[in-house]
């Protein structure tokens, strides 16, 4: 799901002869959460079992076959064993075959100032090979929960790409440079895919049914204002929101965690309370403290809090936008927990 990137602009405002001014800046927070899939399993399904038969092709080059398994036949959240697991991961990878190498030309002209024309020539080799990578989740009926074969040829599952050389003048030196580094470009080109290759069905599967350690950033009002009373108070409060979420692990908020946002959030209701006067300078503070907590209280996955202070923004009648993309952003995360059936995007899985 999208959720809400403010563009801060600095907002500045002079009122009257002994008014302060008040000059707001943003501050990233970082915070790490479990990315939600797309599609939900049944609560008892927590296991799953991998199928890879294609050893040959990783060693042929150069790749351990454990290490790709580690690093990439994975689906967040769930438990790997060795077999009869609640769903199966089948992956297949075909031969990564080079087929073919052509050479090609380029001819350009130039003219000089007295009309006379140039041809200049350059050459290079076009190769062309075969690849094929896919993957299937099923549960234990042998239902398909998933497929990853876009692109392939469906009889071969399989599909063809190509690369070009680099270029050079002479057609001799196109050649020199393909023979002489065709074992080295092909294995580099191998691996590539095979990365590539694996990395799209690692993230297509757990974009879909995983529960992935995410780090996400968001960002919060902070004072720019060494003359405005509540300056130290406001950027002690941003750097307080930005330990307080580095310090929160996917796996949820402790005690400690709970009483310190608690705390946090209390004081932007005060100083809310604090500045409540018609002012445009105070209007604008208000604003401040609604935005961040509207803003921190999304990402403490409480969206009906986050819709309660979009309506003050609102009320209170300064950059009213900013309301409508939080809401929006807390009612499609409401839509999301319930979906997944938690109340949190941090829990222990």
């Amino acid at each position: 799901m999208r959720f809400l990137t403010l563009t801060f602009i600095l907002l500045t405002g002079t009122f009257g002869a002994f008014a302060q001014k008040l000059d707001l800046d943003g501050k990233k927070i970082k915070t790490s959460l479990i990315r939600l899939p797309e599609k939900t399993l049944p609560a008892a399904t927590r296991t799953y079992t991998v199928q890879f038969k294609d050893n040959n092709n990783l060693t042929h080059w150069g790749f351990e076959p454990e290490a790709v398994q580690e690093e990439y036949f994975k689906l967040d959240g769930f438990e790997k064993v060795a077999e009869n697991g609640d769903l199966v991961l089948e992956i297949k990878m075909s031969p990564i075959r080079f087929l073919d190498a052509v050479m090609k030309n380029e001819k350009s002209e130039s003219k000089d100032k007295s009309g006379r024309v140039t041809a200049t020539y350059t050459y290079w080799y076009q190769v062309t090979y075969e690849k094929g990578f896919t993957g299937r989740l099923l549960d234990k009926s042998g239902t398909v929960l998933w497929d990853y074969s876009k692109g392939l040829n469906a009889l071969m599952r399989s599909s063809t790409s190509s690369y070009t050389t680099t270029k050079y003048s002479t057609s001799k030196q196109a050649s020199d440079e393909y023979y002489g580094n065709r074992v080295n470009d092909q294995r580099a080109r191998a691996g590539q895919e095979i990365r590539s290759g694996f990395g799209g069905i690692r993230n297509s599967v757990n974009a879909e049914y995983g529960y992935s350690h995410v780090e996400e950033t968001f960002s919060i009002f902070t004072s720019d204002s060494k003359k405005h009373p509540e300056n130290e108070n406001f950027i002690k409060a941003a750097e307080d929101c930005k330990a307080l979420f580095a310090a929160i692990p996917a796996t949820g908020l402790d005690e400690s965690a709970t009483a310190a946002s608690n705390q946090l959030l209390d004081y932007y209701k005060a100083t809310a309370e604090k500045y409540a006067s018609t002012e445009k300078i105070d209007q604008k503070l208000r604003y401040a403290c609604y935005y961040n907590l509207a803003i921190i209280n999304l990402f403490l996955d409480r969206p009906d809090e986050t819709i309660k202070w979009a309506n003050k923004i609102v009320e209170n009648d300064y950059e009213k936008k900013d309301a409508k993309e939080l809401t929006k952003d807390a009612e499609a995360l409401k839509a999301l927990l319930a979906k997944n059936g938690v109340g949190s995007r941090r829990f222990p899985r």
